[in-house]
C-alpha cells in the first residue's frame, strides 16, 4: 500500500554543504582544494576555493568527473570547474533543482557523456573546456548558517581560535567569516574538537604534571611565558581538554617546543 507523507525534510538544504540555492545567483567557478571520503549518502566531499562550503556532488556528478578527470581523486586537487544550478533536477519525482557541472579544466576537448536520469531515460551532459586555474563568482559560505547547522555558537569557537592564536570571528571581515566557514563545514574533525574543547569544565593540572611540564620547558630552552601564551591563560588554569593536548602522544610534556607550534597554528585554519 502507498503512503502519503510530506517530504519537506528531505529536501531542506543544508547550511554546511554547497546547494543548489546558494547557485541562484549565477553559477561559479572553482578549484578542487582537497577530497576525503565522507558519509553512506554523500561518499565523497570536494573543497573548493573562492569562499564556499563544501562540494557533496551526486552520482550523476561523481560520474562525469569519473570519466573526465579519472576514478582515482588525487589528480583532482587544482583543477578547475564550473558549476551551475539546473532547475529540472528531480527528488522523489519532484522538480527541486540541483548542481550540475557545465566545464572542467584538464580535459582537452568538449565531453558528452550520457546518464541516466530516471529508470529507463539517459539524457545528454555536456561539458566544455575550461582553463585550469579558472576562479569566478561571488563566495556563498555564510558563517551564521554554518554555525547553526553544526550547532556550535560562535563564543565557543572562538576561545578554541584563541587557542590556536587566531584572532575572535566576531568582528571579524565578512571575507574572514566566509574563508572560516568554507573551513570548518569541510573538517568534521575540527568540529567534534570545537565541542570537546567547550565542554571541558576546569580541571587543570596536577602539581607532578605541572613540574614535569616546567622541566619539559627548562630543558628545551622554552621560556615559561611562551607556554602561557600559546594557550592564552597561566598553566595553572588550563582545563582537562588542554591538558590533553599535553599528554597525547608525548613522554610527560617532554616535547615541549613541538607542542607550542602544534597548538599555535592550525594549518591553513582562515
Amino acid at each position: 500500500m502507498s503512503e502519503n507523507f510530506d517530504i519537506t525534510p528531505f529536501i531542506q538544504s543544508k547550511s554546511d554543504q554547497l546547494n543548489a540555492d546558494d547557485l541562484l545567483g549565477g553559477e561559479i567557478t572553482v578549484r578542487v582544494v582537497r577530497v576525503c571520503k565522507g558519509g553512506q549518502d554523500q561518499p565523497v566531499v570536494i573543497e573548493l576555493s573562492g569562499g564556499h562550503c563544501p562540494w557533496k556532488p551526486c552520482k550523476t556528478s561523481l560520474r562525469v568527473l569519473g570519466a573526465a578527470w579519472g576514478k582515482k581523486t588525487g589528480p583532482w586537487v587544482g583543477r578547475s570547474a564550473t558549476l551551475y544550478r539546473d532547475e529540472t533536477v528531480k527528488w522523489a519525482g519532484k522538480a527541486v533543482g540541483g548542481i550540475r557541472i557545465r566545464a572542467l579544466s584538464h580535459i582537452e576537448q568538449p565531453m558528452s557523456i550520457s546518464l541516466t536520469e530516471t529508470r529507463g531515460t539517459k539524457k545528454q551532459h555536456r561539458i566544455e573546456v575550461l582553463r585550469p586555474g579558472a576562479e569566478s563568482g561571488n563566495p556563498t559560505a555564510n558563517l551564521s548558517a554554518v554555525l547553526r547547522e553544526l550547532d556550535l555558537a560562535i563564543q565557543d569557537v572562538d576561545k578554541w581560535r584563541q587557542k590556536h592564536g587566531r584572532a575572535p570571528l566576531e568582528g571579524a571581515s565578512k571575507e574572514v567569516r566566509t574563508k572560516f566557514a568554507a573551513w570548518l563545514a569541510g573538517r568534521p574533525d575540527k568540529v567534534d574538537e570545537i565541542r570537546t574543547f567547550s565542554s571541558s569544565a576546569g580541571g587543570g593540572l596536577s602539581a607532578e604534571q605541572l613540574s614535569s611540564l616546567r622541566a619539559g620547558a627548562e630543558g628545551n630552552d622554552v621560556e615559561w611565558s611562551q607556554v602561557e601564551a600559546a594557550y592564552g591563560c597561566p598553566i595553572e588554569e588550563l582545563t582537562v581538554a588542554d591538558q590533553g593536548d599535553w599528554v597525547n602522544g608525548h613522554d610527560i610534556y617532554m616535547d615541549v617546543v613541538g607542542t607550542i607550534e602544534a597548538i599555535t597554528s592550525e594549518g591553513d585554519m582562515p
